[in-house]
């Protein structure tokens, strides 16, 4: 059973890209790492953590959001 998901981005240009993943408590489980992209596709594994409701947080210079996710 493969814990990962992915993370695609099209920007028009290369971008600083900032991902963390955060679960239901608010506790980081990834801490902010960077990408520099334009158009790609990042894994976010979370194999060392328990089933249940994460949020990842993608931030750019210009912008945030936060997606919902589940395992």
């Amino acid at each position: 059973y493969d814990k990962s998901t992915f993370v695609d981005f099209t920007f028009s240009q290369l971008t600083l890209v900032k991902i963390s993943v955060l679960n239901s408590l608010g506790q980081k489980v990834i801490t902010d790492q960077e990408y520099r992209v334009s158009s790609n596709r990042i894994p976010i594994k979370l194999e060392d953590n328990a089933d249940g409701i994460y949020f990842i947080r993608i931030s750019t210079n210009e912008s945030s959001f936060t997606q919902k996710i589940m395992y």
